[in-house]
């Protein structure tokens, strides 16, 4: 299935709103252009949807990155584009907050295509974490680029769920901080996965899905 085909179907979906055709016009996180996606592109940012448990999933900006995969991507523009723009809404508005609605997204229609790559904290080994926190720690910038390794690990271990017991005269904010950074990183690998995703990928994914799904009702 044609990607910009699959992705206007979840949107459609979603928001039971089905977009009218409008004038090129430029995006104002990007300025790039946006051809015949322009209502839809207003619609996210100024209505809500529903998640799963019935909550409202208020679309503000935060909601233009995965977007950008379906109304700026579709039109020949590169995929650094699409990265450059969540990593500038993701400053703004948090790089998990982004994460958690793509994923209440994608489980409201049965694709289940985010989990296939989004691996729990406890479940992570040390190592990825150590790299999510070094992604992560770019994006902090109270966190000094040099510090004690023993911090680190005290960070990757409460990210991973584990019980942290602080040394006496550690700070506390800081090490809140350096938590937020492994999430951080976290987040941003599994966003620009999704990102780089071809439509042949979400299809094989959907199938396997529908095959599970039929197994389990058999």
């Amino acid at each position: 299935m044609d990607r910009q085909l699959l992705r206007q179907q979840v949107w459609r979906a979603c928001l039971q709103y089905v977009p009218n055709q409008g004038p090129v016009v430029l995006c104002s996180w990007c300025g790039e252009p946006i051809e015949d996606e322009m209502d839809l592109h207003e619609y996210l940012v100024k209505r809500s949807s529903v998640s799963p448990d019935k909550q409202p999933l208020i679309m503000v900006p935060e909601n233009l990155a995965p977007l950008h995969h379906s109304c700026h991507m579709a039109h020949g523009q590169e995929r650094e584009m699409a990265v450059r723009c969540l990593h500038h809404i993701g400053h703004l508005r948090g790089l998990r907050r982004i994460g958690e609605w793509y994923v209440a997204l994608w489980q409201e229609h049965e694709l289940g295509v985010p989990r296939g790559i989004l691996i729990p904290p406890g479940k992570e080994s040390v190592p990825r974490a150590r790299n999510y926190y070094e992604r992560g720690r770019t994006r902090q910038a109270a966190i000094p680029e040099r510090v004690d390794e023993l911090q680190v690990g005290y960070a990757i271990r409460a990210w991973r769920g584990k019980r942290v017991k602080l040394p006496e005269g550690t700070n506390a904010i800081m090490h809140e901080r350096m938590v937020r950074a492994v999430d951080d990183g976290y987040w941003l690998d599994y966003l620009e996965g999704i990102l780089g995703w071809s439509a042949a990928d979400y299809e094989s994914l959907r199938l396997a899905q529908l095959a599970r799904a039929g197994v389990e009702s058999g």
